[in-house]
Parts: structure tokens; sequence; C-alpha cells
């Protein structure tokens, strides 16, 4: 096939295409909280030209191009170039100083950043905006790009990564049982009017996490380091079997991304170590908000790690509000089943390019608990546009069940010198 452009690719791969929709989604969320929060006398093209002393044609793009609630890959061809966003910008930052425009600016630099890698110019985005798609083997990257379009639009809501850290190490009273430190959150969680509502249950109530080094901490706590400020109104509403559903009320703040992290802490029951594939437990993650990205890290400390082996699955998740069963989900198993990645020894490669808090995000939650980070090994299961209503598990199963090769060697090690071997799972260069 005949290139489109000198130097550009007649085909291009998911990966582009979905790096091209995510500035453009970030571009369209910025400038479109930006314009509604101006006075209604300068938000149309004409007015905002006045207000601001930027020519009336770039302002028209503007506002052309952020009317629609939701964004399309070709809207940055629409806008104005980088410096005409930038003088958009300025003009806005001068007249109303009140108004924050960082993230505005930072989804203009990731335009910049954009262009750049495509050779930087708009003709190469607009070639690559009319170029078919890479062929070859079964990807089903793009059809999952889709349904978190369709699913987005439906539900009114979505995020930028959906985020789990769970951190176990033995109980210092009982060995045979375990503490456990469970992380969940959103970043870029927004929702519009009248959207499906946002909610997760506990049996506690929301509070500052100002007891989690307490032996137990029922119910889930707001990681306010962490999470927006101010958030929206969370409401508690009692569901069966004494359950406190939390909902998030997003009132005002109707289409403006916020972030938001809750951390529990629980000692798990002592676990039969003469039952056949004993777990240590599944770890689930429900994609019920739809999202462009999923982060799962585990954690284990250094003296249960080598007791274990992991793997991860990915299925549909039906209406009950318990996860699917970890050993006989296969009729619901999905086809694309995430990589399982071994993070090493401590946090040194815990950053995660779609969260750039990651790595200080797992730092700050092992501090809180008081645990040195290097007295754990970590796992990663992460993928883009995961299907939603589907569940990612990540499952330890015993390994001194049933396999003498779990304890070979043990005693030839030391915990300064012990590093895991997991076989076909290989760390990431």
């Amino acid at each position: 096939m005949k290139s489109i452009l000198p130097g550009f690719r007649a085909t291009v791969s998911p990966e582009i295409r979905h790096q091209v929709s995510r500035v453009a989604d970030r571009l369209h969320s910025e400038l479109r909280v930006l314009l509604s929060s101006l006075q209604r006398t300068a938000q149309s093209p004409s007015s905002l030209s006045q207000a601001i002393g930027v020519e009336r044609t770039s302002c028209h793009r503007v506002v052309a191009a952020t009317r629609s609630q939701r964004a399309d890959p070709r809207i940055l061809l629409q806008l104005p170039g980088v410096q005409g966003l930038r003088k958009v910008l300025a003009g806005i930052s001068s007249t109303y100083p009140e108004l924050d425009g960082v993230g505005a600016s930072a989804a203009i630099d990731s335009l910049e950043e954009l262009l750049t890698t495509l050779g930087g110019g708009r003709r190469h985005l607009e070639a690559l905006l009319k170029a078919p798609e890479e062929s070859g083997d079964r990807d089903n990257s793009t059809a999952r790009y889709r349904l978190f379009e369709s699913a987005s639009e439906v539900l009114g809501k979505h995020a930028d990564v959906l985020n789990s850290i769970r951190i176990y190490a033995p109980l210092p009273a009982d060995p045979r049982r375990f503490i456990r430190v469970s992380l969940a959150g959103w970043t870029g969680l927004s929702a519009q009017r009248d959207a499906m509502p946002t909610s997760w249950v506990s049996g506690g109530s929301f509070s500052e996490p100002d007891q989690l080094k307490r032996a137990n901490v029922e119910g889930k706590v707001l990681l306010s380091a962490f999470s927006s400020d101010p958030l929206p109104r969370i409401v508690a509403k009692e569901v069966e079997n004494g359950q406190v559903a939390q909902v998030v009320d997003f009132e005002e703040n109707f289409g403006q991304p916020i972030d938001l992290f809750l951390v529990n802490k629980t000692i798990d029951p002592e676990l039969d170590p003469s039952a056949p594939a004993t777990k240590l437990g599944a770890c689930w993650s429900l994609i019920d908000v739809p999202t462009r990205e999923i982060v799962t890290d585990f954690y284990l400390h250094q003296d249960i790690e080598r007791e274990y082996r992991p793997w991860v699955d990915s299925q549909l998740w039906g209406p009950q509000p318990t996860p699917p069963s970890a050993d006989g989900g296969w009729l619901k198993r999905l086809p694309d089943v995430p990589d399982l990645e071994l993070l090493g020894r401590g946090t040194s490669r815990t950053d995660f390019a779609p969260y750039s808090k990651q790595r200080a995000l797992t730092e700050h939650l092992f501090e809180l608990l008081g645990w040195d980070p290097m007295d754990f090994f970590g796992f990663r299961s992460s993928q883009s546009y995961p299907v939603w209503r589907s569940g990612l598990c990540m499952v330890f199963e015993e390994a001194r069940v049933g396999t003498p090769e779990a304890s070979a060697g043990a005693d030839e090690t030391t915990d300064e010198d012990y590093e895991p071997e997991w076989g076909e799972v290989e760390p990431t260069p």
C-alpha cells in the first residue's frame, strides 16, 4: 500500500489510535470545564474574543470543538494549533486569574507531544485519522475501546484509571493468618448529569485513615493525600445485610474529573494447609465504571511469598455483588487475559505511565502502615480499555501443596539474597 504521506506509515496501530483518542478526550474535557467556568457573557466566540483579547477565529474553533458532551479525535483538527490554544489559554488566565488553567495547559502539552511523535505536523495527524488500522493476528483492543466509548456514553460516566493495590503480610501473633490491606480507587472519574450512580459497598462509614496502623480497621477509609480536594459529597445509603453503600454525589461537579482512593485493612482467617489447591485469596477488581486503564498491584511479604504461585484471569461479572468463581469460571472467561508482570522487591519498578503518581501512592501506603517495602515482592496485571462489567482477578495458589519444588532449596538461601523464581513468568526489562 502506498504511504499517505512521506515518512508516515500507511496503516496505524490501535495503540497509536488510542493515544490520539486519549489526548482528544483530555483536551476536550479540560477546555470544556474551563469554558463552563467563564461568565455566560463570555462563552460565545465573539464575546470570548472581546473578553480575552484573542482573535475571533481561534475562539470560535475552541468553542465549537467543545460544544458536544463527548469528544471525538477529529476535534484535534477542529481546534487551533498548539500555539493558538496556548494563546487562548493565556488570554483566559490573564482575564480570569481566579480560574485554574493547569489542567488545560497539561492537555495542550500532551497534544504537542503527540504531534512530535507523529512527525510534528497537523498533516500527519490528519493522515492518521484517515489511515486504516493494522491488520494481523486477532487483537481485541480496538473493539474494547469502542465498548469503552459506548458504555461511557450510555452510563454517562467514565474514569481514566481503575487502580487496585493489595498488600499481604503474616499476622505477627499468628503467622497462619494474614493482614490484608486493600486500596481501590479511580483517577479522572467524571460523570454527566443524570449519570448512573457511582458507588461501592462497605461495612463501615466514610472517614479519615488516622487509625490505619491498628491491627484491624473496619470499612473503607479515604486516602485524602491522593484524592481530590474538595471531593463531591459522599452519601451513605444502607443496603441489605447491614452493609453501607457509599454513593458519589457529584452535585454541581458534573463533568469535572476527580481522583478518589479508598483503603481498608482486615485480618484474613486461617487457611487450611492440608486442603488441595489452597489459595491465599483471589484479588478481584470489578470494572463497573468504564475505564481507559486498569492496574492491579499485589505485594506479598517475603516470609510468605515463596509459598505461592500467581495466575491471572478475566471473567464477565454477573448481576450478583459477589465476584465470579476463580476456579470454575471458564464459562465466563474472556479471551483477552492480561499478562502477569513481576515487579520484584520493593517499589523501584512500580511506575505506571497512565498514572504518574503510582509509585508515590504505593510508597505512601507502605509509610502509613509502617512497613518496609523492601520486605515485599510485587506483582502487576494491567490492561488498556478493560471490558466493562468484567472482573480482573489475580490468584495466588499455595505452591507447597503437592509441589516439592516450592520448598526445595529453601534452606540454601537467606532472606537477603533470595529472589523469587517464577518459571515462565519473567520480569519486564
